[in-house]
């Protein structure tokens, strides 16, 4: 009977040990481990809709609204800084389809569940029109599973071309004149994205 309940002891000495090691390995975390729980890779994809600033203030009808599917790629610092790149399609039903080449910082306000989000996006679009590219936004993250998110922007964006076209025109008898036609856009909108 001694051998067995030395048996018994021995062969449930393991799994306490084991039982005792993971419980210290649940210790909460501190508050600078907290705000690092997204460090490393991140990534977002998102789809918009942006209606022209002319139209949404009466001024004329631009017909610059587009709709836009995005990607970015980068860093991420901690729960509150991010920095990257991305690109995408601006489709004009309009004037054709753009493809942005822009830098992207994002800033979590919060590291909570829900945060307030600001992101700036910068750079250069190519396409048939070709020019500077800007996009400003403030929206609501919700945190998801693991480093994941789903998040709802509104922002303005501004797309500049940089070739603008000289056009003539016939002004009777005294012959042709020509005007610079400067295309540009800019627009209000919303974006819906997931992060990864």
């Amino acid at each position: 009977m001694k051998k067995l309940i030395i048996l018994l002891i021995a062969a449930l000495l393991p799994i306490v040990a084991t039982a005792a090691d993971t419980v210290s390995d649940n210790s909460p975390l501190t508050k600078k481990e907290q705000r690092r729980t997204l460090r490393g890779y991140k990534g977002f994809v998102e789809l918009g809709s942006i209606m022209d600033h002319a139209t949404v203030f009466g001024w004329e009808d631009q017909r610059g609204h587009h709709f836009d599917l995005l990607t970015s790629h980068g860093y991420q610092f901690n729960n509150f800084f991010y920095l990257g790149g991305g690109t995408g399609v601006l489709a004009y039903p309009q004037y054709g389809v753009l493809m942005p080449l822009f830098g992207n910082i994002r800033i979590n306000v919060l590291n909570n569940r829900i945060s307030p989000v600001i992101d700036l996006k910068g750079g250069y679009s190519v396409g048939r029109f070709y020019g500077g590219f800007w996009s400003i936004d403030i929206g609501v993250r919700v945190k998801l599973k693991g480093k994941k998110a789903m998040y709802a922007t509104i922002g303005t964006m501004f797309q500049n071309d940089a070739n603008p076209t000289v056009n003539w025109i016939d002004i009777g008898p005294s012959g042709y004149s020509n005007y610079l036609d400067d295309w540009s856009n800019a627009g209000f909108g919303i974006r819906f994205g997931y992060e990864f």
